[in-house]
């Protein structure tokens, strides 16, 4: 067990693991408005076992597929391109095998995507992006390769990701995406969770994720990012969860983001920032874990730190950090 100073604060006790089976059960609790698309959203059939009985009697238009945990003998294979499927909104094709369909930008209503678990190889069609009316995305813990759709855009302002008005969820963790994360994602969309940890995208950090300012939880540990976190992020007072950990992030990081009202984790650990914890961070009235671990920060440490009276774990080793540590 670690030491316990003062107010709670965890000084040497190791950090909880946030697992991505507890991120997708946060993901699994957003309530979705469908106003857009004129009919009440499919709940989440994984979650609440509907059964077919139970959807034919319901008065929504909507079309499920739904053909998860099926045997892994019998290979999954359909068309996208069938007439049948024009109307389909929800596809739910994780826990099988079989290909990719690259046919999908074919499914013009789709608004909710399950992929996960599915070993995929191949490369993300760059049709995926402009499924418009999607609002929840889930192609994690795959083995998909290349590039997120599309990597060159005609247009800044508009297409692509960031021309997806409703997308709420999306998730490609534990993948091989590589290359720079287009830049325009979320700038649009009402964002409530992203999870694109463990791949290699690189380049500068999406600046947009918040654009709606209703993010919750932003997860993107392990990659490639460098450069410094962009300072939008000041300005997300929704976020809950924030991990981008185990990137090249350097800099200094905002006055504002250190004070984010709701957020119960920050892990910034596993960077190359530096400077100082700012004396906002004593308006982060909810922190419960802070993790800066392995950086190049430096100062002395501050007395606010003490006013975070939710704090159970503290991790700042592997800094530059002096003086006396005041509770």
């Amino acid at each position: 067990m670690g030491m316990r100073m003062g107010t709670g604060i965890a000084i040497s006790e190791p950090i909880p693991s946030i697992t991505h089976k507890e991120i997708k059960d946060e993901i699994r609790k957003i309530k979705v408005k469908s106003s857009v698309i004129g009919a009440p959203r499919l709940q989440d059939v994984k979650q609440n076992r509907t059964t077919s009985d139970t959807m034919s009697k319901s008065k929504s238009t909507q079309s499920p597929l739904i053909t998860k945990n099926n045997s892994a003998a019998a290979a999954l294979s359909f068309n996208c391109a069938a007439p049948s499927l024009n109307t389909l909104q929800t596809l739910d094709i994780s826990r099988n095998t079989g290909d990719f369909p690259s046919s999908i930008s074919k499914l013009k209503n789709l608004t909710k995507i399950e992929l996960f678990f599915k070993n995929f190889t191949s490369e993300l069609p760059p049709g995926i992006a402009d499924l418009s009316l999607s609002q929840e995305i889930d192609i994690s813990s795959n083995q998909m390769h290349g590039t997120l759709p599309p990597s060159d855009w005609k247009s800044e302002e508009f297409g692509g990701f960031g021309a997806m008005l409703h997308l709420i969820a999306f998730s490609v963790y534990r993948n091989h995406i590589f290359e720079i994360f287009p830049a325009n994602f979320g700038r649009f969309s009402p964002l409530d969770s992203i999870d694109i940890s463990e791949n290699q995208f690189s380049g500068e950090f999406p600046r947009f994720l918040c654009g709606d300012r209703k993010l919750r939880l932003l997860l993107a540990l392990e990659n490639n990012f460098s450069g410094e976190f962009p300072d939008s992020y000041a300005e997300c007072n929704s976020l809950e969860r924030l991990r981008i950990n185990k990137n090249h992030l350097s800099g200094k990081i905002s006055d504002g983001v250190w004070a984010l009202p709701k957020v119960t984790m920050v892990d910034f650990g596993d960077n190359e920032f530096s400077g100082g914890i700012s004396p906002m961070i004593a308006f982060s009235i909810s922190l419960n874990q802070l993790v800066l671990k392995n950086n190049r920060f430096s100062s002395n440490f501050l007395s606010e730190l003490g006013k975070l009276v939710n704090l159970e774990a503290l991790l700042l080793n592997n800094n530059s950090f002096s003086g006396e540590f005041v509770f």
